[in-house]
């Protein structure tokens, strides 16, 4: 005899073995389904904790961050990790606390934290798609062990001013002409990419009495090209740093800002390819 057929219903159907689905390694901790859409608020962009763990590598693999820079539970951006977000902000652990426990999104959030890093996609040779920020670079930068360039307190000034020069060397000795041999041995010691540029205010001669800031006060964020390094501050930031060092953002004088050695025109620092390998100012 024949059996009559059983429908099938919801308990004879095999259960889908939650164990066996993929989680990515930039997804070691779940997000919430609220915080994977636009927001619970109309305009604002949900707060979502960054646990992406390659991203999270390359920026201590790349900067050198000390154990007390804690990026790994600390920073928070406004899109999911997979969606890889522009910008990245630190918060304190009881403030990173208060936003993982609102799942449902009830505090109505317009900012948050310091903003540490943007993102950086235009050079594929760079190890850490993320640049540091100046504005959180007071937050930052007592905590970064690599990526750190000093040079001459007028070649400071000097590329405030003229926002990328060249410090690779070519047949005129362009480099030289800007940047003295420790300054060079610096920048072809330092990896591609973002790079911090704090001025040597020990024994300078030129230093405007003006002057009372710390060089850590006075470091600026950079790009580190194949040939140049370039200017990652818009030019309202970098005349407020000439003005902090005693020197008018708009007419200060070769006087004080000149070169390490003399050059015979302002053609000399012309490069060809200072803007193929300039990242887009912010």
């Amino acid at each position: 005899p024949v059996e009559p057929a059983v429908e099938p219903t919801a308990t004879s159907a095999p259960q889908e073995d939650q164990d066996s689905k993929a989680v990515s390694d930039c997804e070691p901790k779940p997000v919430p389904a609220s915080r994977g859409g636009p927001g619970r608020w109309p305009g604002l962009d949900p707060i979502c904790p960054v646990r992406c763990a390659k991203l999270i590598d390359s920026l201590e693999q790349f900067y050198g961050f000390t154990p007390e820079f804690c990026v790994r539970t600390q920073l928070v951006s406004r899109a999911p990790d997979d969606q890889r977000p522009k910008r990245l902000y630190y918060v304190n652990k009881g403030l990173c606390r208060v936003l993982e426990a609102d799942e449902k999104e009830k505090l109505k959030v317009i900012s948050v934290g310091v903003k540490c890093f943007e993102r950086q996609d235009r050079d594929d040779n760079v190890p850490c798609k993320y640049r540091l920020s100046q504005e959180g670079l007071p937050l930052t930068l007592p905590h970064i062990r690599k990526q750190i360039v000093h040079v001459e307190f007028s070649e400071y000034c000097t590329l405030l001013q003229k926002r990328n020069l060249p410090f690779k060397h070519d047949n005129t000795d362009t480099a030289l002409k800007v940047f003295s041999p420790k300054s060079l041995e610096g920048f072809n010691n330092t990896a591609q990419g973002c790079v911090v540029l704090v001025p040597n205010l020990n024994g300078a001669e030129d230093i405007p009495s003006a002057i009372a800031s710390e060089p850590a006060d006075l470091a600026v964020v950079c790009w580190l090209g194949n040939a140049t390094v370039n200017l990652m501050v818009s030019k309202a930031e970098s005349a407020q740093l000439l003005e902090r060092v005693g020197l008018d953002g708009r007419t200060a004088g070769d006087a004080i800002c000149k070169p390490v050695l003399p050059v015979k025109s302002t053609d000399d620092l012309a490069v060809n390819d200072s803007n193929k390998d300039a990242p887009e100012e912010p």
